[in-house]
């Protein structure tokens, strides 16, 4: 049975030239289903050669021997995300125990 993000890919790659709203999609894969208009609705396109973003680098790494704990601080301060990472180099730094399930995602 085709899942329906395999749908979409196959609707998106049958118009390549065409966006779509979601709701215009679930509308190709099903007429009848019922769904909301909403105020800035996500564009769904297909892209034959897509092109990857550019990331910023807003602080260059430097191999140290001990941590540098104000900038990881920093770090995770500017990046919610990353405060989990700092959470577990804390307790391995601490501890010398690494969380495998914290590491292995």
């Amino acid at each position: 049975m085709t899942t329906r993000v395999q749908m979409i890919i196959q609707t998106l790659q049958v118009y390549p030239e065409r966006k779509f709203t979601a709701r215009e999609l679930a509308k190709k894969q099903c007429p009848n289903v019922a769904t909301r208009d909403k105020p800035r609705p996500r564009v769904y396109y297909w892209q034959r050669n897509p092109v990857p973003a550019i990331s910023q680098i807003l602080i260059p790494a430097k191999e140290r021997p001990n941590v540098d704990w104000q900038s990881a601080n920093r770090i995770a301060v500017e990046n919610k995300d990353f405060h989990h990472y700092i959470d577990q180099v804390s307790i391995y730094n601490q501890t010398d125990r690494l969380v495998a399930s914290a590491w292995n995602k």
